[in-house]
């Protein structure tokens, strides 16, 4: 019982757990990160101006979460892939800068930013 404990310790201590990886949902622009958080599937977050929740189900991740993108409220409800950029599925406000969601491994957003700029001028997105 003790190495077990010792163990999952362990693995919670370097950033991995018994359930997967962890995940980090990020809003970005083609600039820079709006915003990060540290999600749990199934699990309320509300960090770094974004909030809601990430299902998952099977083998795919469903989203539900709202943030701010630079005095536009942005939401996404619906099915989200890991790691490809997603648009909102709603937005609120004044249009200037749309936010663009992606759920990942990966806790550094600007990732997405460099891939995007490479591809295109437009961020890579799935409507």
């Amino acid at each position: 019982m003790k190495l077990a404990f010792t163990l999952c310790a362990a693995l919670t201590t370097a950033g991995c757990t018994t359930h997967g990886p962890s995940l980090y949902l990020h809003m970005f622009t083609a600039e820079h990160v709006v915003a990060t958080a540290r999600v749990q599937p199934g699990a309320y977050f509300s960090a770094g101006g974004l909030s809601g929740m990430i299902d998952r189900r099977g083998d795919a991740f469903y989203a539900n979460v709202s943030g701010k993108c630079e005095g536009t409220g942005t939401t996404l409800c619906g099915e989200i892939e890991l790691e490809s950029p997603r648009l909102p599925t709603a937005i609120g406000g004044s249009v200037l800068t749309l936010g663009v969601f992606v759920l990942s491994t990966n806790a550094d957003g600007r990732a997405f930013i460099r891939q995007s700029a490479r591809a295109s001028h437009e961020p890579n997105v799935k409507p």
